[in-house]
């Protein structure tokens, strides 16, 4: 599964995100973060955006090649 800004299947990249995580949190007040059984700090791996989860956006936490972290 890959996605770039701008792809012609945006409904496709939402029933896969549907499949994975279930039906998207309602919209977040300022400030807050989706609720879930998801570890968003776990490296390379996919899980709802934490704060924009809402509108079905995926995140990948990647560190490798940051200074300090630990790969």
């Amino acid at each position: 599964m890959a996605y770039a800004h701008g792809s012609d299947h945006p409904f496709l990249l939402h029933l896969r995100y549907l499949e994975l995580f279930g039906p998207p949190t309602p919209r977040l007040g300022k400030g807050g973060v989706i609720e879930g059984n998801w570890h968003f700090t776990a490296k390379n791996t996919l899980t709802p955006h934490p704060i924009y989860g809402w509108m079905s956006w995926f995140s990948i936490l990647n560190l490798q090649g940051c200074e300090g972290a630990n790969n």
